[in-house]
């Protein structure tokens, strides 16, 4: 039954040491990608992956506003109608910005690759996208980040699921630390209690082998002078 049990929870720590292994390089790795973008002011790329967030509602209902998407590097012969198309604007309205709308067509036939883009929920396409514009197309949306981004633009969100918990969670470590601590000086007065009592146990002890051993003598030496 023991061995059983061991057996199990050996298993159980392998898989959370597996799934522990995988969160903390996930982590890394985004960090990575974070403080990449932050240093090279988005001109550059971790190992060809880059993190958005989006902006605006043009492509409702497949990504919100304030989801965060993961856009990897792309060849632009390789990018294909559907591909969800991330560029650098020049035109009008979109001109300096970050856009993520979708390829409706590409056209190869010239020397230089060109494609034309569309918002999910716009009416016009956009101006002409040209290779040189591309940064790349989106991978995937990321969900976890997506939620943390929510929770920390929403005050409410943020005080409730964070600010307050970790606040409620420092209060109760600080208790239990105190109660440790009310316990282990408790624990150490009784123990030295107990040796103090041991001590004057073992005193009296001694005082009454001594009184026995004088009376002894005592009558050992009255015997000797009576005879």
């Amino acid at each position: 039954m023991n061995y059983t049990k061991n057996k199990r929870k050996g298993t159980f720590k392998k898989i959370w040491s597996f799934f522990e292994a995988i969160l903390t390089i996930l982590i890394v790795a985004t960090c990575l990608i974070i403080i990449t973008q932050r240093l090279s002011d988005n001109e550059e790329s971790f190992m060809g992956y880059r993190l958005f967030k989006v902006e605006t509602g043009s492509m409702i209902p497949k990504y919100n506003i304030n989801d965060v998407i993961l856009v990897t590097e792309k060849e632009p012969k390789d990018i294909k109608e559907g591909d969800d198309l991330v560029y650098v604007g020049l035109d009008g309205e979109y001109a300096g910005r970050i856009i993520t709308h979708q390829v409706v067509r590409v056209d190869k036939a010239g020397v230089e690759v060109k494609f034309y883009t569309k918002g999910l929920a716009n009416n016009a396409e956009d101006p002409v996208v040209h290779a040189e514009q591309v940064i790349g197309v989106v991978k995937t949306k990321v969900q976890t980040l997506t939620i943390i981004t929510n929770i920390l633009l929403n005050p409410y969100s943020l005080y409730f699921l964070i600010v307050l918990p970790f606040t409620i969670a420092i209060f109760l470590r600080e208790v239990h630390s105190k109660d440790m601590k009310e316990r282990y000086i408790q624990k150490q007065i009784e123990r030295q209690k107990a040796l103090n009592s041991g001590k004057k146990k073992s005193t009296r002890g001694q005082i009454k082998t001594s009184s026995q051993n004088s009376i002894q003598n005592n009558t050992r030496g009255g015997r000797n002078t009576k005879t």
